[in-house]
């Protein structure tokens, strides 16, 4: 008699409909509170992309910018005692597209040398960046990295872009051991350590 009260029970149609409900409520809850979870994984995810995006940058512009002028102005200070106008060098940077008649354009051509010099600049502080996002070494060693960093761009621009370019002037070994020794200090090592410390 008993068990038949507790089966009948069991199958009030009261009850079924009441458990029905309980269920449903917790399969909505459990689905909103998934979709919630996801959605805020994936809102922290988006934040964590877009910040670390917006520190690249930081370290890149400061990189850049570190490098671009320690060199421009040891360059422009070394050409200054030899004689050569600040404009006239800038106007020589700007002929490498223009050829020679970017001598011709007075400070206009010399704004675009020093914008072009910055260009390059912020190419190769972006290049020892996000080479460094993968070799550690360049972060542990950016002493030693820096330096070699520097020959390497030196190196790269004296035999791969200057050739390619428009810049009409002969080889000069000593040209080309001063600015051998000026990309390694004020150009591969500023850009090293600054990703050293701000990274």
């Amino acid at each position: 008699m008993i068990v038949a009260t507790m089966e009948i029970r069991f199958w009030n149609p009261d009850l079924v409909q009441e458990h029905l409900v309980e269920i449903g409520l917790l399969l909505y809850c459990e689905r909103s509170f998934g979709n919630w979870l996801n959605l805020s994984l994936l809102e922290a995810h988006d934040s964590m992309i877009h910040s670390s995006l917006l520190s690249g940058l930081w370290v890149i512009l400061i990189a850049g910018l570190t490098c671009g002028v320690l060199d421009i102005t040891c360059t422009l200070m070394l050409n200054r005692l030899k004689g050569v106008p600040p404009a006239r060098l800038l106007q020589g940077i700007a002929s490498g597209i223009l050829g020679s008649k970017s001598f011709e354009g007075g400070n206009r051509m010399a704004a675009l040398g020093l914008s072009i010099h910055f260009l390059i600049a912020f190419v190769a502080a972006t290049t020892y960046f996000l080479a460094s996002r993968q070799l550690g070494v360049l972060v542990e060693h950016a002493v030693f990295c820096g330096l070699l960093y520097g020959i390497a761009v030196h190196l790269f621009m004296s035999f791969i872009v200057l050739p390619l370019s428009r810049v009409q002037r002969p080889f000069s070994i000593s040209a080309f051991a001063t600015q051998w020794v000026i990309h390694m200090l004020f150009v591969g090592l500023p850009i090293s350590l600054v990703v050293r410390y701000l990274v």
